[in-house]
């Protein structure tokens, strides 16, 4: 609850500046409306073939969950592993197909999911250089915990540096002195 209420105060900060001062477009809600007002995209044999595919692997792996006599559909197989230096820093990497997964990122904008990959790729090869020169004998090195906080520390300083003005007229609206707000 008490996130929730948080996230619900931060919102009321930015919506102002991000909707109607900067009048930023939000993409994840550009295709329910579509799909409200546009309802032709439910008439769309790939819709429904989307649709059924993956209804119907989630129903047959249910079930061989529930009853392991139903045979599964394999969407979990693929284990990369590597023994050999420098490439076993990796460890052993899963590959897994989740039909919801999918669908859901191809609602994400595309600049993210690329950027997620981009980065799952450049921490392996992070862990596979370190190895290779040797500096995994310290202890944790390359420090990937901290890295990403040092990540996240740096994109909220970021935010408050760029909504520096919005904050401050938020601040004295709040305080009860005349604000452009």
């Amino acid at each position: 609850g008490t996130i929730i209420f948080g996230l619900l105060c931060l919102s009321v900060l930015v919506r102002q500046l991000w909707a109607d001062r900067m009048r930023l477009t939000f993409p994840l809600i550009q295709l329910p409306v579509e799909l409200v007002t546009e309802p032709k995209i439910f008439s769309g044999p790939f819709f429904w073939t989307g649709i059924g595919i993956a209804f119907l692997v989630s129903l047959v792996n249910g079930f061989h969950q529930l009853f392991p006599t139903v045979p599964e559909i394999p969407t979990r197989a693929l284990v990369i592993a590597s023994h050999t230096s420098p490439w076993n820093a990796i460890g052993e990497s899963r590959f897994s197909i989740y039909p919801f997964a999918l669908g859901l990122g191809f609602l994400a904008p595309l600049h993210l999911t690329f950027a997620t990959w981009v980065f799952l790729l450049l921490q392996r090869g992070e862990l596979v250089v370190t190895r290779q020169f040797g500096w995994d004998i310290l202890p944790r090195f390359p420090f990937l915990g901290e890295q990403s906080t040092g990540a996240l520390f740096g994109l909220v300083l970021f935010r408050l540096i760029l909504q520096r003005r919005n904050l401050k007229a938020v601040a004295l609206s709040a305080l009860g002195l005349r604000a452009d707000i």
